[in-house]
């Protein structure tokens, strides 16, 4: 068996954005997909946040596969178990990157950065604010849960006395009541301060909860 060797490379990534970024912006969504989404239908469930002065960004995972077989419909995914931690350190490297090149134009000290992780998503954005420096506003896990491998010090320092915003819908065939009560005992383990907030619906997006949190934000 050979030894396996690495090498950094050069990659083109995609992203996709609703609504504004200029002088009256005032908040930025970044929103990351679920396992087998595309960004491009992803960010639809963002279009009611959009406005002039809020925008939304949709990265898309930089690895990609055929959803069925050899060929049609695309989907993509932030990373395996195969070459897990390269795979973690290339998409938080992205994530970190492309927010430079989001706020680069703006005056970050008046601009709200709501990040949301979706399903396999929240994964990737727990990863991304405790191994960076990422000055978050408000952080939305969304049908999925926090990796037991982040640092919960630097986690919970840089939510400063925020909570973090949990969201599961009733009928998640995914998240069993067993499941989130687990998950329950390992949140208060980690001294994370958080919100439950649940709706009627499974493992999508609810774009009325979402509009009401959006609110609450602004309102704030």
């Amino acid at each position: 068996m050979g030894t396996c060797e690495h090498i950094e490379i050069k990659k083109t990534a995609r992203y996709y954005v609703e609504g504004k970024l200029g002088p009256n912006t005032e908040e930025v969504w970044m929103v990351c997909h679920g396992y087998g989404y595309m960004a491009e239908y992803f960010i639809k469930y963002f279009t009611g946040l959009a406005s002039e002065t809020c925008c939304v960004v949709a990265p898309e995972a930089l690895n990609k596969f055929y959803k069925d077989g050899m060929g049609g419909d695309v989907g993509a995914s932030w990373m395996t178990k195969s070459d897990r931690l390269n795979e973690i350190e290339d998409y938080v490297n992205y994530l970190d990157q492309l927010l430079k090149v989001i706020m680069k134009d703006l005056d970050v000290k008046k601009v709200k950065l709501n990040i949301l992780g979706f399903s396999q998503g929240t994964a990737a954005v727990c990863r991304w604010i405790t191994m960076r420096d990422v000055a978050v506003d408000n952080l939305i896990i969304w049908a999925g849960d926090i990796p037991n491998d982040i640092d919960f010090q630097k986690f919970n320092q840089v939510l400063e006395d925020r909570p973090l915003h949990l969201i599961v819908g009733d009928t998640d065939k995914f998240i069993s009541q067993q499941i989130m009560d687990q998950f329950a005992l390992f949140l208060k383990g980690k001294s994370v301060n958080y919100m439950l907030h649940r709706y009627d619906g499974g493992h999508k997006i609810q774009e009325a909860l979402l509009l009401e949190l959006a609110t609450g934000f602004r309102n704030g």
